[in-house]
């Protein structure tokens, strides 16, 4: 494997799919071409994993991962085997881009530039008042694999994946000003048939 693929990851599931085809080509696009995408699926049964296969040859791999009682549980399996994948395959840097969030073409370029510098966690802050900001969970986060130790597992841990992204001190963090208003969220506001961006309007 190149030492500059990136491994973009999230897990997935069909009720997420009205975003599925967007957030592709947002991935096509991207000017960063040492890359791979991994899916890691939760649905309920395997139909909708092979249906992904076969429409969208740009996928590399999916795995499937269970379904657990709750949301938090869910996602820490999915994370387990996405962080297994890649070092199996001998891949050092990792992107979570949450599966509606759609980004810029230049996005894993601008933030793999700081893991090259030295950074851990890469991520964006949503503003606040007063000028502190917050993390927005794993929505579009870049950290490096040994972050997380090899057979990595959170099922006797006290934190959830979310927030263990973010523990420790020893970590160092860099925000990317302005990410909030490159990516785009994609969902059905209120309810509604029209699909449209929730925030973000950079991307184009």
């Amino acid at each position: 494997m190149h030492k500059d693929t990136i491994l973009v990851s999230c897990p997935i599931n069909i009720v997420k799919d009205y975003a599925i085809s967007e957030y592709i080509r947002a991935y096509r696009d991207q000017t960063h071409k040492e890359k791979k995408l991994l899916f890691a699926d939760n649905s309920l049964n395997d139909w909708y994993f092979r249906y992904l296969k076969w429409k969208y040859p740009e996928i590399d791999s999916i795995i499937r991962t269970p379904m657990e009682r709750d949301l938090t549980g869910t996602i820490d399996r999915a994370w387990e085997k996405i962080i297994t994948y890649a070092y199996m395959s001998g891949i050092e840097t990792i992107v979570s881009i949450e599966s509606d969030i759609i980004v810029p073409p230049t996005m894993l370029e601008r933030m793999y530039e700081d893991i090259l510098d030295g950074a851990n966690v890469v991520c964006h802050y949503v503003p606040e008042r007063g000028g502190r900001a917050h993390m927005t969970s794993l929505g579009c986060v870049m950290f490096r694999r040994d972050n997380f130790p090899r057979g990595f597992s959170l099922k006797d841990s006290p934190y959830n994946f979310e927030s263990i992204m973010y523990v420790g001190t020893d970590k160092e963090y860099r925000f990317i000003d302005g990410l909030y208003d490159w990516i785009a969220h994609l969902d059905y506001p209120d309810g509604g048939e029209e699909l449209r961006k929730v925030w973000g309007d950079g991307y184009r």
